[in-house]
């Protein structure tokens, strides 16, 4: 609550619409777009963009941003949408498939060699797309897709089934 009156302190009154009031929520999905059918723009997790292996997302979220903004003024670029948001998402799909299946003695040594390195550099060659982790994202995505129907944005083209 304290956010929102904070919000409206600095940006006046505005209307949200579909509010929720929780957080942690993981959106396993893809966006086909940014742009809804009934017209609106979606950016970060709104779109469904975040690190499906982390649940990080602010360096997509931003990339969204501005491609959301190139849209509205008129100079969407589908191209640069699918390099710097569809492409490294499908990478941390496979991430994500590895992490699931090769279980606690593998993340534990996936610590240690990441406690004798640079962090950040291991995180982003790891997040770097190349044409393996593309194969298996595509195999895995078939895999995980929902087949039952969307819970999420209009602009999802890629979810996964919910754990049943």
């Amino acid at each position: 609550e304290l956010a929102w009156r904070r919000f409206r302190e600095v940006l006046g009154e505005f209307a949200v619409r579909d509010e929720r009031e929780h957080g942690q929520f993981m959106n396993f999905s893809l966006p086909r777009h940014l742009r809804a059918a009934d017209g609106r723009w979606c950016v970060g997790e709104a779109a469904g963009v975040q690190d499906f292996l982390f649940g990080l997302g602010n360096r997509l979220a931003l990339r969204t941003a501005g491609l959301a903004a190139a849209g509205i003024a008129g100079r969407w670029d589908a191209r640069v949408f699918s390099a710097s948001v569809q492409r490294p998402m499908r990478t941390t799909v496979a991430a994500r498939f590895l992490y699931e299946r090769l279980g606690r003695r593998a993340f534990a040594a996936f610590c240690r060699r990441a406690s004798r390195t640079d962090f950040r550099r291991l995180l982003l060659r790891l997040q770097r797309p190349d044409l393996a982790k593309d194969a298996m994202a595509r195999v895995v995505m078939a895999a995980w897709r929902e087949r039952r129907g969307c819970r999420h944005a209009g602009v999802c083209g890629w979810c996964r089934k919910g754990e049943r």
